[in-house]
């Protein structure tokens, strides 16, 4: 017999701390675009509740009967779910100690910790698409650790599906998310590096199937001699949980490293691994897609945005000067504070031209454009700078791949677009270097996230203030 639909929680009674149905909101632990998430109690013991945006039950309520009754050990089970009054789902699990996202700032993971986590998660990956299902946000945030150290997905099933004919796409990326994931947890053995690398990347031949990709997690290792946990039972990962945290000292900031320098033969060899969340294709609700260009790329005079390059203390800022319209385009100076350090992307100043038709950005040797219309999924566009006198040719070509949501420090943007960027350079000596990135720019504030390598080199760049 199928579960029951999720039942409809009782009104509050006067004089009661905030709850839901019977379960008291003690902690709210954090806010994203689901919803938000909070500390409760399930029969006695601390569970997570997660508490959904109002209107999302009728497409969750199939998600929910599906995942009462799977038993995949990365995959969180509901212990209850309910509607409120209000229209919201409330779906109870398991307590986490803490999130893959928390896990990782507080330390680096054993090599042996991230190749058994990476079985974990892709074959709770596999038992969701095998079900019909998508996680919906294939994230580190997504993952909770309990008190065992066992990871498993949390709230899958609970963004809004994508349409029926994008379902298939869709679950493709999300095994590309997840190898992007694992691969920049930093610390795989080098085989299972290798394999997620390629993934994340969607190389030519590269898998592309949750299960297939699990099985293959599992032969790289054996052929390496890593031990992993044993397919479908519980698997604690002790090295999971967070080591106990270290008296604060003092540091002076370090410089923040410029992963492009001007006039080197690699400027704009950016070769990037990560590709840009599935989880918000075709969300009903976030249509992007029928906004003006120019909203991604809005000028305002005197506005400052503030980036951070991950794993420094150092910022960048670029504030936006006097914007006049050009032969028909808003066009602005943009100023760095970082000017002349050979930044991509505009972070060292430059001029931001933007029409109805393009985005233009300038760049040594020519402009570029960063973004066209219309704004559809699967636009590409090529630009080409440099050349005469022996000199560097790059060409660049960027496709957008569609909308998403992206949760930065400066905070949640709803409307999004991703785009994947290649370089290639080439100069009278032959071929140059090449690779390819992922940008993602948001409506209301332009570049929101950059996830790039140069030279050899990781760069996350990440807006972490708007004023």
């Amino acid at each position: 017999m199928p579960p029951p639909p999720p039942r409809e929680a009782p009104p509050p009674a006067d004089g009661i701390a905030e709850r839901v149905g019977p379960y008291v909101l003690e902690r709210r632990l954090r806010r994203d675009w689901l919803g938000e998430v909070f500390q409760t109690r399930y029969r006695g013991a601390p569970a997570r509740l997660r508490l959904c945006k109002p209107g999302s039950a009728p497409a969750q309520t199939p998600a929910l009967a599906v995942l009462a009754r799977m038993r995949a050990p990365g995959v969180a089970s509901p212990l209850d779910s309910l509607v409120d009054s209000e229209g919201r789902t409330a779906v109870i699990t398991a307590a986490d100690v803490v999130t893959l996202a928390e896990r990782r700032r507080r330390g680096p993971l054993p090599a042996d910790a991230s190749a058994a986590l990476g079985a974990v998660l892709l074959d709770g990956l596999a038992a969701l698409h095998s079900a019909g299902l998508m996680h919906g946000s294939v994230a580190a945030p997504a993952v909770g650790i309990d008190s065992a150290g066992q990871a498993r997905w949390q709230d899958a099933g609970l963004a809004p599906p994508p349409a029926a004919e994008a379902t298939a796409m869709a679950q493709r990326l999300e095994v590309r998310d997840c190898a992007a994931m694992l691969r920049d947890l930093g610390s795989l053995p080098s085989p299972l590096d290798e394999l997620a690398d390629r993934v994340a990347a969607g190389v030519p031949g590269a898998l592309e199937d949750a299960e297939t990709l699990a099985r293959a997690w599992r032969a790289a290792a054996a052929t390496a001699g890593i031990a992993l946990p044993p397919a479908g039972g519980p698997a604690p990962i002790p090295a999971l949980l967070p080591p106990p945290p270290r008296a604060s000292r003092l540091r002076r900031p370090r410089r923040l490293p410029a992963p492009v320098r001007s006039g080197a033969a690699m400027l704009v060899a950016i070769a990037a691994v990560a590709v840009p969340p599935a989880a918000a294709l075709a969300v009903p609700g976030h249509q992007p897609l029928d906004r003006p260009l120019r909203d991604f790329l809005p000028l305002r005079s005197g506005e400052r945005l503030t980036y951070r390059f991950a794993g420094t203390t150092g910022t960048v800022t670029v504030t936006v000067g006097e914007v006049r319209t050009v032969a028909g385009q808003l066009t602005a100076e943009l100023r760095s504070s970082a000017a002349g350090e050979g930044l991509p992307l505009g972070l060292s100043g430059g001029t931001l031209a933007v029409d109805a038709r393009r985005a233009t950005m300038t760049a040594p040797g020519g402009g570029v454009r960063v973004l066209v219309a219309p704004v559809l999924p699967g636009t590409g566009w090529s630009d080409s700078r440099g050349g005469g006198g022996g000199l560097l040719v790059t060409v660049e070509t960027r496709t957008l791949l569609g909308p998403t949501q992206v949760d930065e420090p400066a905070g949640h943007f709803g409307d999004c677009l991703a785009i994947t960027l290649t370089s290639r350079t080439t100069s009278a000596g032959g071929e140059g270097a090449s690779g390819s990135g992922s940008l993602w720019y948001c409506a209301g504030v332009g570049l929101a996230r950059a996830h790039l390598v140069a030279l050899g080199r990781t760069a996350d760049i990440d807006l972490v203030a708007v004023k």
